[in-house]
């Protein structure tokens, strides 16, 4: 996917990735600070005494919360390292002049 990538719309694909991430750590830091308002036992509903219910709810927002995180950063260091995947054509056979 990179080995596409024209290198002069790299610094801005950079900056880009930077400020969703920044924008994504954030986020999770507002959610972590919340959570018992969030995800805390609801009074005004009767069947929301179960604390397994309330895990769970929590376990569908960070668990997949976490991969694309993840995912985000692996980009980034892909694109700051200016990583290459090495195509088909571009290591070429040349047989030996001798």
């Amino acid at each position: 996917m990179l080995a596409a990538v024209k290198p002069s719309a790299l610094p801005a694909l950079r900056l880009v990735a930077m400020l969703f991430l920044i924008f994504n750590i954030g986020a999770m830091g507002w959610i972590v600070r919340n959570r018992r308002r969030i995800f805390d036992r609801d009074s005004n509903f009767d069947g929301d005494e179960i604390p397994a219910v309330r895990r769970l709810r929590v376990e569908a927002i960070l668990i997949p919360w976490l991969f694309v995180t993840t995912a985000l950063l692996c980009i980034l260091v892909a694109l700051w390292i200016d990583w290459k995947r090495k195509s088909d054509d571009s290591v070429k056979y040349r047989p030996s002049n001798s």
